[in-house]
């Protein structure tokens, strides 16, 4: 009774795991009013929406991202690559025929200059990239698109990637609960005829 238990666990709980993604598109028992499709693959599109809504509310914000893009860090780096591009370029345009003097002012005005009002330049691109970001970025649709786009087979992947091991697990609990549950019968099967003789 024990083995027979321990079979039939690691057995159910195999299935139930396989399940999980198998079939992969629905299968029509004839003359029964069911149809056997795996739980991934029948709500894949359920569970995009769901998985969308959690990674927006409790993993990734627009909030949560805009923090990240917009940091000092960030900024000052910004500032500085502003103020070399510009001095660059304006370096390029100021003609040759005027004194090295003056082209070395103009380009050290340029410099002072961009160096003053990049803070305010990056602030309003900033709000701007905040309003642009509200506007036209959902991180809950990026992520539902990316889902509904997943092959099954890359689905299951994925998921085996992530979850192989405890998978494994269930599979083996499976047969060692069925082999507690086979070794109580076989205890209970043997008091009983103990008792009856």
């Amino acid at each position: 009774m024990p083995i027979i238990g321990a079979v039939i666990g690691w057995f159910t709980n195999l299935l139930a795991v396989s399940m999980l993604f198998r079939p992969y598109h629905p299968i029509v028992l004839p003359g029964l009013p069911w149809t056997i499709q795996g739980l991934i693959p029948r709500r894949q599109g359920e569970m995009a929406i769901k998985v969308g809504e959690i990674v927006e509310e409790q993993l990734l914000s627009q909030d949560d991202l805009m923090a990240r893009i917009n940091t000092q860090e960030t900024r000052e780096k910004l500032s500085r690559s502003l103020s070399e591009v510009i001095s660059a370029r304006l370096a390029e345009r100021v003609p040759a025929f005027l004194p090295l003097g003056i082209r070395q002012v103009l380009t050290e005005l340029s410099r002072d200059l961009v160096k003053k009002e990049a803070p305010a330049v990056l602030d309003r691109m900033a709000r701007q990239l905040d309003t642009s970001i509200r506007e036209h970025i959902s991180i809950k649709e990026m992520v539902e698109e990316r889902i509904r786009s997943l092959d099954l087979k890359e689905m299951e992947q994925l998921v085996l990637r992530v979850a192989s091991k405890e998978l494994r697990h269930i599979v083996v609990l499976g047969g060692a609960l069925g082999f507690l549950v086979g070794l109580i019968q076989a205890l209970v099967s043997y008091m009983i005829r103990l008792w009856l003789l």
